[in-house]
C-alpha cells in the first residue's frame, strides 16, 4: 500500500508527464492496443471462473487462457516502458514510482507463467495433445 507521500509524488508525476506532447499520441495508441486486449482477457476469464465454479477447467479453457494471460502482460509491460521512457531521467532514481513500476512489470515476465514457451503448451492443448508441464494437467 503506497503512503500518502508516495501516492502524491505518483500524482505529480503523472501530470508532468501528461504535459509532455508524444504523451498523448502514446496514451491513444495505447488505449487503441490494449482495449481489446482488456475486453478479450476479461472475456476468457470470465468464462473460466464460470466453468471453474462448475468443475474443473478442460485443457482447451486452459488453452484459450495461456495466450491471453501473456498477451495482457506483454501489453502491459510495453505500456509501462513507454511511459518509462516518457517520463525521462527523472524515472531513474529510486525513489521514482515508475522505476519501481518497470521493474515489477519485469519481474511478472520472468515468471515461468509468462514464457514464451507457454504459446507452444496453449498450441498442444488445442490440438488436443497433452500439455508437457505438470501443473496445466491438474
Amino acid at each position: 500500500m503506497k503512503t500518502s507521500y508516495e501516492a502524491a509524488t505518483l500524482l505529480q508525476a503523472v501530470h508532468r508527464i501528461a504535459d509532455v506532447v508524444q504523451c498523448h499520441a502514446d496514451e491513444a495508441e495505447r488505449n487503441r492496443r490494449l482495449s481489446p486486449l482488456v475486453v478479450s482477457a476479461h472475456a476468457v476469464l470470465e468464462q473460466t471462473w464460470e466453468v471453474t465454479a462448475r468443475g474443473p477447467v478442460s485443457p482447451h479453457q486452459r488453452a484459450e487462457l495461456l495466450p491471453a494471460a501473456l498477451n495482457a502482460t506483454r501489453r502491459a509491460t510495453e505500456a509501462v516502458q513507454s511511459v518509462y521512457t516518457i517520463a525521462g531521467g527523472s524515472a531513474n532514481y529510486r525513489r521514482s514510482s515508475l522505476q519501481r513500476s518497470l521493474r515489477d512489470i519485469q519481474a511478472v515476465t520472468q515468471h515461468v507463467g509468462m514464457a514464451p514457451q507457454q504459446y507452444e503448451e496453449a498450441g498442444r492443448m488445442l490440438l488436443g495433445l497433452d500439455s508437457l508441464q505438470p501443473l496445466l494437467r491438474l
